[in-house]
């Protein structure tokens, strides 16, 4: 196959590494058109065949110049194969009224769209009739749907790095909020308040791991707790590739923090990439008893109701030296364990010609 990724929305390039992962181990020929703020965060080591880069700002006027230069390189290419990486924006939605008839996929974030929006059912049905959701459990959430062909698919391949500086001390324990640090997506306030009347063990850290909005009843709780700089660490600024994934690498547990309001929008029909990379890592995660239902992690998650019982639960943790032998053999027993499965399971739902699925 001689495929073409788009990406117009200048996000998910964690989808994106993925999907050249499995495709190029199947010797597929991957080229990758996307916004310009995305090309730096494609490594070499991902043998791409060709980049397309693209405004980052899409007006009219330079989509209609950006739509010419795609249908141009997937002439010049031979491109047999499209997979849009984030089907649900605007900008695709008008870019598949003049996109060429060709196998393509749409990966879908949030999968209500596949039933509740227009859009799919009435102009990207003309063109795309294949969706790939983020995990088997969203299949498990949405209803039949004869007019799509739909499956599952983890994005959870990271490009390996070197781990850069800070190494992390052989006595410290790292609890890591991956993402950009925004109140309104994630609970900080809770757990910073919880951390300002309750000491925890020195050497246990947190790790905001995101650029820091300063948000001012944040920066107020954060002043106030007396544990900032000590015992949790923002940034105040974007994080590279390798940084960022150097951070990651070296985490003991991953803590998504996602407010409770949040929790049926990112549970029952949308992931948090924050699940993909625990995932792709192997790090257990502490979890909203809400998730609980999402079988996709209830291997490899502890739950709590409360602050006081993750509090609990990162004191038990921490008397075990942090290791929890159960959800690391439940991870070697798991398909995050077999890439090669993964990889089939996605290039066979790929490479089946959509006109299987058209009549």
């Amino acid at each position: 196959m001689n495929v073409l990724i788009i990406e117009l929305g200048g996000s998910h390039a964690e989808c994106i590494y993925s999907t050249v992962h499995f495709l190029t181990h199947h010797h597929c020929q991957v080229h990758v058109a996307c916004n310009e703020s995305l090309v730096r965060l494609l490594p070499e080591s991902l043998q791409l065949s060709g980049i397309l880069s693209l405004p980052n700002k899409l007006t009219f006027l330079r989509q209609v110049h950006s739509f010419i230069r795609i249908r141009k390189y997937i002439a010049e290419h031979r491109i047999d194969t499209i997979i849009i990486n984030t089907t649900e924006t605007k900008v695709v939605r008008n870019l598949s009224l003049v996109l060429p008839r060709k196998n393509t996929i749409g990966l879908v974030h949030n999968a209500k769209k596949l039933k509740n929006s227009s859009t799919f059912s009435k102009i990207l049905y003309r063109k795309i009739k294949k969706y790939l959701v983020m995990g088997d459990y969203l299949l498990t959430e949405i209803d039949p749907l004869p007019k799509y062909s739909v499956s599952s698919f983890y994005p959870i391949y990271f490009p390996k790095v070197e781990v850069l500086s800070p190494l992390k001390p052989a006595d410290e324990y790292w609890i890591t909020i991956p993402g950009t640090v925004a109140v309104e997506r994630r609970d900080y306030l809770s757990l910073v308040n919880y951390l300002s009347k309750h000491a925890f063990p020195e050497n246990i850290k947190f790790i905001f791991l995101g650029k820091f909005n300063e948000r001012k009843e944040l920066v107020m709780a954060l002043s106030d707790s007396g544990v900032w700089h000590s015992q949790i660490k923002t940034f105040d600024y974007q994080l590279g590739y390798n940084e960022f994934h150097s951070y990651i690498q070296q985490s003991d547990l991953i803590l998504p923090l996602i407010n409770s309001e949040a929790n049926g929008f990112y549970g029952n029909t949308r992931i948090s990439g924050t699940f993909n990379l625990g995932l792709g890592y192997k790090k257990p995660f502490l979890l909203n008893r809400k998730y609980e239902s999402n079988k996709d992690l209830s291997c490899f998650s502890h739950y709590y109701d409360s602050m006081e019982e993750l509090a609990e639960i990162i004191l038990h943790l921490y008397y075990q030296n942090f290791k929890d032998p159960a959800i690391q053999d439940a991870y070697q027993e798991s398909i995050f364990n077999d890439m090669e499965r993964l990889s089939i399971r996605f290039y066979d739902f790929v490479k089946t010609d959509q006109d299987a699925v058209l009549h």
